[in-house]
């Protein structure tokens, strides 16, 4: 938790930073503005912009993020940093203190005795940065708080937190009178402050069972009949440069409309920004084939992981008599599963909804599937009201 404590210290910090800098700048350098004048917004395009490109004001260059990691930091680190950074043409910096995990924990050979967060050395040092950024003319922009997360720590009160919406789901048989216990927290602990928001009914979409399907008569390299299967226990291990193809089958009658594979981190974590893995999935109907999935795995970041699964919207195949799944990887790959579901769930929708940082995936966003897989808003029905204070629902 420490990353988090120093929003409201750090605050009066950046106060006498900025007013003490800004009186120092109108000595030294001139401070790069944070956006163009209005006069320049506003003004149509003419030939003077096609002069200005190539020499444009300084107030269009670029920022870069500065950082104290850990303990390290010295007066002359930021005089050296700061000064390549001005040099380079670079407008401004946006400080923070990154002090979490592994990152930046013990001493640097070069930097001396470890600086300690929010004591008066600190608060000299992040003065110091101001007025070193102030006398070369860099734009300084701060974090809310030391660390990777935003504004948050003990002072932060549970009501006051940021929020994450969660939701949970309970099944009801079509036609019966039912007494049902609905659970909208996945958590007892009382930090989390959980308050209800709404209770909403929904017909059941076409296929939507809450679990995975089950394959069966699975052919493949070894250990993939039980990943498959979710029996495996641990991750399938892939050499760079392998492809694997898996065929299987599903009992009569069922159909898949998603493919869910895991995060990109924990598929090539060292690779994340660039994984060069291919999925694909057809479907073989009276000897034809037909495809499913045919996607590269979109890039993303060394923090995607937890649940944000990778899930690809499949072209629905009614009647198949068995599947096809390829995966191919160009470097190191760890595969922890591989989903099939009967469910409709929207092409890389975590993505899309900002709960995870990752590259848009184009290639299946305009599956063919059955209408009814999917909720319809009208017939949608608000009965928060019907809810008792218990939980319970009649």
């Amino acid at each position: 938790m420490f990353v988090d404590v120093c929003f409201q210290r750090l605050g009066a910090v950046v106060l006498a930073t900025v007013l003490s800098s800004y009186v120092a700048g109108s000595i030294n350098a001139q401070i790069v503005g944070i956006a163009p004048d209005a006069e320049t917004l506003a003004a149509p395009f003419s030939p003077k912009d096609e002069a200005v490109f190539g020499q444009p004001d300084k107030v269009f260059y670029p920022a870069t993020w500065f950082h104290f990691i850990g303990g390290n930091v010295s007066k002359k680190g930021i005089d050296a940093d700061l000064q390549a950074i001005s040099d380079a043409g670079i407008s401004g910096i946006q400080w923070f203190h990154g002090y979490v995990g592994g990152v930046g924990k013990g001493p640097w050979p070069a930097t001396g005795h470890q600086l300690t967060t929010l004591s008066p050395e600190w608060e000299d040092m992040v003065r110091y940065l101001g007025q070193k950024a102030d006398s070369l003319g860099l734009r300084l922009t701060i974090q809310t708080c030391p660390g990777w997360s935003m504004a948050g720590g003990p002072w932060i009160k549970p009501e006051n937190a940021m929020r994450q919406l969660v939701w949970s789901r309970t099944d009801i048989p079509s036609g019966e009178k039912a007494t049902v216990i609905l659970k909208g927290q996945p958590s007892d602990e009382p930090w989390r402050d959980y308050h209800d928001i709404k209770v909403l009914a929904f017909p059941t979409p076409l296929g939507d069972t809450g679990k995975a399907l089950l394959p069966e008569s699975i052919e493949g390299p070894e250990g993939w009949k039980e990943l498959f299967q979710g029996l495996s226990g641990k991750d399938m291990q892939l050499q760079p440069g392998t492809t694997s193809t898996v065929t299987f089958t599903l009992p009569k009658g069922e159909v898949i409309r998603t493919l869910e594979l895991p995060p990109i981190r924990s598929l090539t974590h060292h690779n994340c920004t660039d994984p060069r893995i291919h999925a694909k999935l057809t479907a073989s109907k009276a000897g034809v084939e037909k495809t499913m999935v045919d996607a590269d795995l979109p890039m993303s970041n060394w923090q995607d992981g937890g649940v944000n699964n990778m899930v690809f919207a499949c072209n629905e195949v009614e009647g198949a008599d068995s599947y096809t799944f390829t995966l191919t990887n160009a470097h190191p790959a760890s595969v922890r599963f591989v989903r099939f579901w009967s469910a409709a769930r929207k092409n890389s929708w975590r993505g899309e909804a900002g709960w995870t940082l990752i590259a848009k995936e184009p290639f299946q966003q305009h599956t063919e599937q059955n209408p009814q897989s999917f909720v319809k808003t009208k017939d949608i029905i608000d009965i928060t009201d019907k809810m008792k204070p218990d939980g319970t629902l009649d």
